[in-house]
């Protein structure tokens, strides 16, 4: 399984031209909650690990397809070119499920 980390063009804001992303600001590639574009993107500056919501991709290949066609989120996030590709394995954590009888 593969995810993507990105490097962006500065990117403005439509209200009032203020800067949402400076050139060469890092963001992961993740799936958008609400679904209503394909990818959205996460700073690097607030989770330096590949978060849980990182779109995933099967192959390299498949990774690069996608990240040399989008376009990022039009106002904050604009991928400048740069990229890595990483290949990751799913974490679990072992967390509290109710209770049994002793």
């Amino acid at each position: 399984m593969f995810v993507i980390k990105t490097e962006c063009k500065k990117a403005i804001s439509g209200y009032k031209d203020s800067v949402v992303t400076n050139e060469g600001d890092k963001v992961w590639v993740v799936k958008e909650p609400e679904g209503w574009v394909e990818a959205t993107s996460r700073s690097l500056t607030f989770c330096l690990e590949p978060p849980q919501d990182c779109k995933t991709f099967a192959t390299y290949e498949a990774a690069e397809k996608f990240i040399k066609r989008w376009k990022g989120h039009p106002w904050y996030s604009v991928p400048n070119g740069n990229y890595e590709i990483i290949e990751v394995e799913q974490k679990y954590k072992q967390v509290v499920d109710g209770f049994q009888k002793k």
